[in-house]
């Protein structure tokens, strides 16, 4: 009786998943498409990856002009830049479409000259993508009569972790994100055509169940990102983890007022009243001991014979860690300090959450630092910086150092030890005087 409970109950969620996801691709039309043109007047040229994301909204588009009687006109077409298994399972999903596989995979390579064991090269991919997208479709959509719509799987979940990403790392995170009109449902980009995003009121979660509910199974394009994390991997799987929740993407700050900017207050509320509950699964890039690994790192690094000299620097009475936490977790404003407070891999007394651990990874010992006014934060990097030689950048590429070390079997050889201790030394004069 238990068994048929739970496949009833699974049936029905997936049901539910499905008019939800249907749902939202027709808030997407009836917003952003339908003021706008007459969906008959439109070719669609759909990008896919081989990922959940385009597979989902391919189908869900072909089910919105089916259910209005409309046909069709599309071609879809798939960019092979690695090599992978991918490009033959998209024949398999796309085969009553007109469906072209390119091979950019030169091209890839010659752009990016990517060797193994850098970080995933997300973005530069990502343009060479876009480039060619543009080479082939640019030619065909000046003659063929019609509004070409370019249809990237770009959900709302994408854009609420870019818009935490700014909020961590920005003064005015939304500003920044409507400057560069990221998000935007439809965009023109030149004269007949247009980037369209139809999963824009999709959670993930909701494509991801709609996806397997249709019969979609995941299959690796080939690309470093299945090793070695990409920015956006290594904020879902930090930064994302202290607001986890069944709903997550409209607890991120500014994600409401992002969602009224581009369409009003009456399609924010449908989109959030819609939403499926439930957080997607997804396969961990960092190591599963990355964080453990990252500290004991750190720690050999940072020395005992400097830890003890280190200690007037901090105010031992505040907690570095606990402050990072709260600006991410209770969107708790950013606080002003005369002196550092205490990081948590420097307190003997306190212990070490795994998820601080991983933040330890990706921002290094003094991570915290984002909860305070940017003056203050930025000499606390710069102190970090001087001390490990850990140098921030908008790529989050040092994490990928670490990666490698902790891949090459975490060995720290005595001579770079040796080196790190002699550094931090002659450089922590010079740090108490900038502080």
């Amino acid at each position: 009786m238990n068994n048929i409970s739970i496949r009833t109950d699974k049936s029905l969620e997936l049901k539910c998943v499905e008019r939800v996801f249907l749902a939202k691709i027709d808030l997407f039309m009836e917003h952003h498409v339908i003021p706008f043109c007459n969906p008959n007047d439109i070719y669609w040229w759909f990008s896919v990856s081989g990922g959940k994301d385009s597979f989902a909204m391919v189908n869900g588009i072909q089910k919105w002009y089916d259910a209005h009687k409309i046909c069709l006109n599309s071609t879809v077409f798939h960019i092979d830049q690695w090599g992978g298994p991918a490009a033959t399972s998209i024949e398999k999903y796309f085969e009553g479409y007109n469906l072209r596989i390119i091979n950019g995979q030169l091209l890839t390579r010659r752009t990016i000259q990517y060797e193994y064991g850098q970080q995933a090269p997300c973005r530069q991919c990502a343009d060479v993508r876009r480039n060619l997208n543009d080479i082939v479709i640019q030619r065909e959509s000046r003659r063929n009569g019609k509004i070409n719509f370019i249809a990237r799987g770009l959900h709302l979940s994408d854009m609420a972790t870019s818009l935490f990403w700014r909020y961590v790392m920005l003064e005015n995170p939304l500003e920044a994100m409507l400057t560069s009109e990221k998000g935007r449902p439809v965009s023109k980009l030149w004269s007949n055509t247009f980037l369209a995003k139809p999963l824009s009121y999709v959670r993930e979660f909701e494509a991801q169940r709609y996806a397997m509910s249709i019969g979609y199974k995941p299959v690796c394009c080939g690309c470093p990102a299945c090793k070695f994390p990409s920015r956006r991997d290594i904020v879902e799987e930090t930064l994302l983890q202290y607001h986890r929740s069944q709903l997550w993407e409209f607890t991120i700050p500014g994600v409401n007022e992002f969602l009224c900017y581009w369409a009003d207050q009456e399609t924010m509320s449908k989109a959030q009243h819609l939403s499926v509950p439930g957080v997607e699964a997804k396969k961990s890039h960092l190591p599963k001991d990355f964080g453990d690994f990252a500290v004991e790192y750190f720690r050999e690094a940072i020395g005992t014979s400097l830890y003890r000299e280190s200690l007037s620097l901090f105010d031992d009475c505040l907690d570095l860690d606990d402050i990072g936490k709260k600006r991410l977790q209770q969107h708790h404003p950013l606080i002003d300090v005369r002196k550092i407070p205490l990081p948590a891999i420097l307190n003997s007394r306190r212990k070490i959450s795994d998820l601080e651990a991983l933040m330890i990874g990706t921002l290094g010992p003094f991570w915290g630092a984002i909860g305070l006014t940017p003056v203050m934060s930025k000499k606390v990097f710069l102190f970090q910086e001087r001390l490990l030689g850990i140098t921030i950048d908008d790529k989050w590429s040092q994490v990928n150092d670490i990666v490698n070390k902790y891949y090459g079997g975490g060995n720290v050889s005595q001579q770079r030890k040796a080196e790190l201790v002699v550094r931090n030394n002659n450089c922590l004069s010079h740090c108490l005087c900038s502080l």
